[in-house]
């Protein structure tokens, strides 16, 4: 049976075991992806290297990608204002991939935008701007995360592109943001943000 978004958010306060709350992996499609899109998930303390989080979707994303057939990688996200940080996290991850051997052509930063609903606003522009206007996207995000990221895509790209999440399974600790550093501290932060972006109407 499926659960209405109301019944899993209560859950969200009814455990503290994350296996039971994240959401699978989408079973991806036969043909390749347009795209492998790998979602930002904030860098470490000082800004000069990618948070565990980070660089582990980063890992996922580049792994998927070698797999072929997508046209490009594109590095989703700031993680933080204007000025807050030296280096953004699309930047950081642009960096890993050429790092280990795939070429800048092959990648597409957009790197902008610093929440959930930002970053599905800089994707779909970011698809217009290479004129795409339909297709299919492999979604690489943090395995809590996964949900807001998919509902919140969905709600901005709209029928017209097919998501398919891949989470990483990301350890906790080592982020400059105070959420990420405890599985407890982000349950409450994204079960909030869950709620908060419900009421706005974002998913």
């Amino acid at each position: 049976m499926v659960m209405s978004f109301w019944h899993r958010v209560w859950r969200r306060f009814l455990t503290t075991d994350e296996r039971k709350l994240v959401i699978p992996n989408d079973q991806l499609p036969e043909q390749p992806a347009d795209f492998v899109v790998a979602v930002g998930c904030t860098l470490a303390p000082g800004g000069f290297e990618l948070s565990p989080q980070t660089e582990e979707i980063a890992k996922v994303a580049a792994n998927r990608y070698r797999r072929g057939g997508a046209k490009a990688l594109i590095a989703l996200g700031s993680g933080y204002q204007p000025g807050q940080m030296p280096n953004t996290e699309a930047g950081l991850m642009s960096q890993l991939w050429q790092k280990i051997g795939i070429g800048l052509e092959d990648i597409v930063v957009a790197d902008e935008s610093y929440n959930t609903y930002k970053n599905a606003l800089e994707l779909r522009d970011t698809l217009e701007d290479l004129e795409v206007k339909s297709g299919t996207l492999i979604v690489v995000a943090q395995q809590l995360h996964a949900e807001r990221v998919k509902l919140t895509f969905q709600k901005v790209l709209g029928p017209a592109f097919t998501i398919y999440i891949v989470k990483a399974e990301c350890r906790y600790g080592g982020s400059s943001k105070w959420f990420l550093n405890s599985p407890r501290a982000f349950l409450f932060w994204d079960t909030l943000s869950l709620v908060y972006f419900k009421l706005r109407g974002w998913i």
